[in-house]
């Protein structure tokens, strides 16, 4: 009954807050009554606001307060931002940060119930995947509000990647890789000994950390294990492929490099290529950019690491922010974007030199995503499967 009434609270918190941005306005006739389209980054802090920033500047474009714990990234597509919250799917506009509509609940068609969305979004084309508070996993249009399929699979506690006609995600400690079209034929499972963080895809081979620090490699059409690598600690980030190699952050104090391509011996007990020792834990996850990796840690520090061949593992830059960094970067157009928990979303070129920084007066525990209205697409930081390397 508490649970409902909260609910009920927080609906109509965002009611009120749709009603007011779309108040009706008398436009003239050589006036657009659609906004233009920008490019963007986003953050949120741990304060219910959503931020939205100019890329090359850092000059807040809008701010729109939510009203509840925004507990994942956006997810962008055409523009629009989409963000999973207690009472269902917000979509807002990526120039104005408008909330323009809400799917507070989807239609099945195998019962007359209401199924809300929760949990972190993934999106292709007009579709978006996403868990049900009830326990399916349904894939809908976000435009015409269809279901396309649901399924009682156990829904993604990560972000889902994209593969040919598969969906492949993670629920708690179990992989799986089901079909696009209808959710229901599955590929394969695999099941961790402990729970695992976003899988990565890096043909032929899906990767998976787990939090007991093993790192898997699965064939991708099979979900057959190839080889496995301990790091022997505890680790949260996600892993990212960027080059041939498998790079993550772990409670040892390390960014550990693995390069698949190692033979070792005895075979499945190493193919570390080096690591770099920081002086705290790695909480964030790293992400790849121009023969360089970027990653903050838990010792205030955003570095800049060299991945060549012959320099691996060497340090090109570091700047110490004014808090712990749990993070994880995203760089797109010569920048790179981190925030810290001194409440700051920074932004740098690959030089290392602070373009800009904009505080959104609470910690930040979220990551920034990017939006590039000339390419029409997004960049994710390493913890969505919706991220690609550049």
């Amino acid at each position: 009954m508490l649970q409902r009434r909260m609910r009920n609270i927080l609906l109509f918190s965002i009611v009120v807050i749709f009603a007011a941005s779309c108040q009706q306005y008398e436009y003239s006739a050589d006036e657009p009554l659609e906004p233009t389209k920008k490019s963007g980054v986003y953050i949120s802090g741990n304060n219910n606001f959503l931020y939205g920033l100019d890329p090359e500047t850092g000059i807040k474009m809008w701010e729109q307060y939510l009203g509840f714990d925004i507990k994942h990234e956006p997810l962008v597509l055409d523009g629009l931002l989409f963000l999973s919250s207690p009472a269902g799917v917000l979509k807002i506009d990526g120039s104005s940060g408008k909330i323009i509509d809400t799917t507070f609940d989807l239609d099945f068609s195998i019962d007359t119930f209401k199924h809300y969305v929760t949990g972190p979004l993934s999106g292709s084309g007009e579709n978006i995947y996403a868990a049900t508070a009830d326990g399916y996993f349904t894939s809908f249009n976000y435009k015409t509000r269809a279901v396309a399929w649901q399924t009682q699979l156990a829904g993604p506690s990560t972000s889902a990647s994209f593969f040919g006609n598969l969906v492949i995600y993670g629920a708690n400690s179990t992989v799986y890789a089901i079909n696009a079209e209808d959710g229901n034929q599955v590929a394969w499972t695999y099941t961790a000994s402990t729970d695992i963080t976003n899988p990565v895809i890096a043909p032929p081979y899906v990767y998976v950390t787990d939090i007991a620090g093993e790192l898997t490699a699965l064939e991708i059409e099979t979900g057959q294990v190839v080889w496995k690598h301990s790091t022997n600690t505890t680790l949260s980030t996600s892993p990212i492929s960027f080059g041939k190699f498998i790079i993550y952050g772990a409670d040892d104090n390390k960014l550990h490099c693995v390069d698949p391509d190692l033979i070792p011996t005895p075979p499945n007990v190493s193919r570390q290529a080096w690591t770099f020792m920081t002086n705290e834990r790695v909480k964030g996850s790293a992400y790849g950019y121009d023969n360089t990796v970027y990653f903050g840690g838990v010792d205030h520090y955003f570095y800049a690491i060299n991945t060549l061949t012959g320099s691996g593992g060497s340090l090109k830059w570091r700047y110490r922010t004014g808090g712990l960094i749990k993070s994880s970067p995203v760089a797109h157009n010569g920048m790179i974007y981190v925030a810290s928990y001194d409440k700051h979303i920074y932004a740098f070129d690959t030089t290392g030199a602070m373009k800009w920084k904009f505080n959104v007066n609470g910690l930040i525990d979220r990551s920034p995503v990017v939006y590039d209205v000339n390419t029409n697409r997004a960049y994710y930081p390493a913890i969505s499967g919706m991220s690609t390397p550049q």
